[in-house]
């Protein structure tokens, strides 16, 4: 089932829409406008539904989401928590079977890789990489156990050996979202539908960031 992303040209660029129960994930450089993508998604859901919101980097903006849509009501319908470390990603992302039971239909962890690239410096790479699997599994069935659409954003690393930005996490990341779009900023910001599940061949859009929130080019 597609869910809309709150925007008719964005879910046109997506076969229709996000893949409800299931991961979908949104990954590119800061300022490329994941958490844009995000915060219209959750104010689409908001009309009717409600919506958990994980902040990892202190990036949700009630003075963004006012110009995004002014029904200051939306805000209600919008639960934000903010976790500050790994290990509070990790706990919360264990308890969120129990939370999602409010009638929470959209679930945003924005963003994937804020903490992980911290504890990498100062823990074992593989108990690291393990943790985090053990989160995507987590999430993968939270979407699909209860039939909710699950948005997750994650950020990129600049692989200097192959001259392109790569994600965070690598394959281990990758290969757990149904749909996948890499966001990257050249003369204009571009989205690229990189993974779906009828995918045929890369679909590329131009758009840029507005007041009310993405404009498509």
């Amino acid at each position: 089932m597609r869910i809309s992303s709150g925007s008719k040209d964005i879910d046109n660029f997506l076969n229709g829409g996000y893949l409800n129960g299931e991961v979908n994930m949104i990954y590119g450089p800061a300022t490329s406008g994941k958490t844009t993508f995000c915060l219209m998604t959750a104010l689409h859901f908001a009309k009717d539904k409600k919506v958990l919101y994980i902040d990892t980097k202190n990036s949700f903006s009630v003075e963004r989401v006012k110009q995004i849509n002014d029904d200051e009501r939306l805000l209600d319908n919008i639960i934000v928590k903010r976790v500050d470390s790994f290990d509070e990603q990790e706990k919360l992302i264990e308890e969120l079977p129990n939370i999602v039971k409010n009638k929470i239909k959209l679930v945003i962890l924005d963003v994937l890789d804020m903490h992980y690239r911290f504890v990498l410096r100062d823990e074992e790479v593989k108990l690291v990489n393990a943790r985090m699997a053990q989160q995507l599994v987590n999430l993968t069935r939270l979407a699909r156990n209860n039939n909710i659409l699950v948005l997750v954003t994650n950020g990129v690393y600049e692989d200097l050996k192959e001259r392109k930005a790569t994600m965070i996490g690598g394959k281990m990341v990758r290969n757990w979202p149904k749909l996948l779009i890499q966001l990257r900023q050249n003369e204009q910001k571009e989205a690229v539908l990189e993974k779906d599940e009828n995918f045929e061949s890369e679909r590329i859009i131009s758009f840029k960031l507005v007041n009310e929130g993405i404009e498509v080019l």
